[in-house]
């Protein structure tokens, strides 16, 4: 870990957003999202995030010490995962994302990670579950450019753009 990790350093709520890309990613049956993340241990920031948006649901989880702490960070409830994990070390958090009513084939529209003051690194996202190869976008082209018909494909320009827009049936294809 960290060879290649998202640095964070902030003196008040701070977040890095990802989106995009020509890589369709789906949540699997039974998804489980990992992530790992180190804490400075002599700056450890009040509260750390991550919020995912796939399909139509769109969700925030927090880890701070305290409620006011995860409430800077608009963490809340059952949202709020737990206390921060121990400083200076990898540390990898786990979140069971079908206990928060997310649907398996739904697409990873965006990522977010974030923090409220200190300083903090991100690295090993990852979403384990089952997939079934018959319904993995990533293994079959035709499934693949039929799941573009009708969206925008973030980096493609052009006449590109435009077929993988139309799908199939595109004449510019």
């Amino acid at each position: 870990m960290g060879v290649r990790a998202l640095y964070q350093s902030f003196g008040d709520k701070y977040e890095q957003s990802i989106s995009g890309g020509l890589i369709t990613y789906f949540l699997p049956e039974s998804p489980t999202l990992n992530l790992w993340v180190r804490l400075d241990p002599k700056e450890p920031p009040s509260a750390i995030y991550f919020e995912l948006k796939a399909g139509k649901v769109s969700k925030r989880f927090g880890w701070a010490n305290d409620d006011a702490a995860s409430k800077r960070v608009g963490v809340e409830g059952a949202n709020r995962l737990g206390e921060l994990p121990p400083v200076g070390q990898w540390h990898k958090l786990q979140i069971d994302l079908t206990k928060h009513k997310f649907t398996p084939g739904a697409d990873v529209q965006e990522m977010k990670l974030g923090l409220f003051g200190g300083v903090c690194w991100w690295d090993g996202i990852t979403c384990t579950g089952t997939v079934r190869a018959k319904e993995d976008v990533r293994s079959d082209f035709q499934l693949w450019w039929s799941s573009r018909k009708g969206k925008d494909t973030p980096l493609a320009e052009g006449k590109i753009a435009e077929a993988l827009k139309g799908g199939e049936e595109s004449e510019v294809g």
